[in-house]
């Protein structure tokens, strides 16, 4: 049996930061490429780090239009979307292309999608002038997801006004959850998120600022602290901070990393580092 391969694509939440104070984390925004034992390609969030990984994958079946890909999109907002129109695969006729989101999502997924593509903001217009065959799904929070030999789960996060999926991934001997924005929770939100990453290999969480900002309400965001405390309470080996507020710079990024693994107790804590890879 194969390992399950999650490569970083990009870190940021809200918009893409780039400049001298990012650049050994990264500045694109949030997206993670799963590779699973049997081949399966997964792509949660089309942040802007998307562009990158549609280059790379010219050299194999989707540069010959033979690829199959599913996408999940966690939330509609930019941040989550924006790469999507630069990831070349999508162009080349015969990749086949699955795009999940959730039903309950404030916007229809495909209406996000495509209103970046509107002649204002784009030459494309729509996605039917995509040459790859794409379909759009809906999916239920509280119904799993077979993809290969890969099992996923979901769990509901509120975010500002909306809400946003977060996504379990698991195989016969690990487990990656990715909750890239989470905001204030109540009891009764907590417990089924709680449930979901009990026990995860790797979880990759909404760290946006170090301590709590009034940003993090308004904005519905989680602290690093927070995300402490749930991976902890979950019994998640090891935490990945992720979704990092522009502000922040490489500096900033590390202190907040090290402050919070010096307070962990049962959770090994780490920055979240665009271009890195792990095998679990």
């Amino acid at each position: 049996m194969g390992k399950l391969s999650v490569s970083v694509l990009g870190v940021r939440g809200f918009i893409p930061t780039p400049g001298p104070k990012s650049v050994r984390y990264g500045g694109n925004t949030v997206s993670l490429y799963i590779q699973g034992p049997s081949g399966e390609n997964i792509i949660l969030d089309a942040g802007s780090g998307l562009f990158n990984l549609g280059r790379a994958m010219l050299k194999g079946p989707f540069g010959k239009g033979e690829g199959l890909l599913q996408m999940i999109i966690t939330h509609a907002h930019f941040d989550h979307i924006l790469g999507f129109p630069f990831f070349i695969p999508v162009y080349i006729p015969g990749n086949v292309i699955h795009i999940y989101g959730v039903s309950s999502s404030t916007m229809r997924l495909r209406d996000a999608l495509e209103g970046q593509l509107n002649p204002h903001f784009s030459p494309i217009q729509q996605l039917d002038n995509m040459g790859s065959d794409i379909h759009i799904h809906d999916i239920s929070h509280d119904k799993g997801l077979t993809i290969g030999s890969l099992s996923l789960s979901f769990a509901l996060a509120p975010h500002g006004s909306t809400m946003s999926l977060v996504v379990r991934i698991d195989t016969s001997d690990a487990s990656v959850v990715y909750a890239p924005v989470v905001g204030p929770l109540s009891t009764q939100e907590r417990s089924p998120l709680l449930r979901l990453i009990k026990g995860a290999t790797v979880m990759f969480h909404d760290s946006s600022y170090p301590e709590q900002v009034e940003t993090c309400t308004t904005y519905g965001v989680s602290t690093a602290d927070d995300a402490l405390s749930l991976a902890e309470e979950g019994g998640v080996k090891e935490l990945r901070l992720i979704h990092y507020a522009p502000e922040l710079g490489d500096d900033d990024i590390e202190r907040m990393a090290d402050r919070l693994a010096s307070k962990a107790t049962s959770t090994v804590v780490l920055p979240s580092r665009e271009g890195d890879t792990l095998v679990l």
